[in-house]
């Protein structure tokens, strides 16, 4: 499992300042054993965050999640 909040981009986790915030589903899947071509599990994730009153929600989909051979 990973946390999906990495995937965030740096400068719009910034924005958020010293508000709050809580998430749901925070975690993908990564499964130990992984064969190419196999279909993984979607990941979704969701934030609310409260900066000083500014109420925004956070939604994040990966989809379609396919096992690929890496080039070297």
């Amino acid at each position: 499992m990973v946390d999906m909040k990495f995937m965030l981009p740096q400068q719009q986790a910034e924005q958020f300042g010293s508000g709050e915030a809580t998430a749901e589903n925070i975690y993908i899947e990564y499964p130990s054993t992984m064969n190419v071509d196999d279909q993984l599990k979607d990941g979704n994730f969701t934030m609310d965050i409260n900066n000083n009153g500014l109420k925004q929600t956070i939604t994040m989909s990966v989809t379609n999640r396919k096992v690929k051979q890496r080039k070297v």
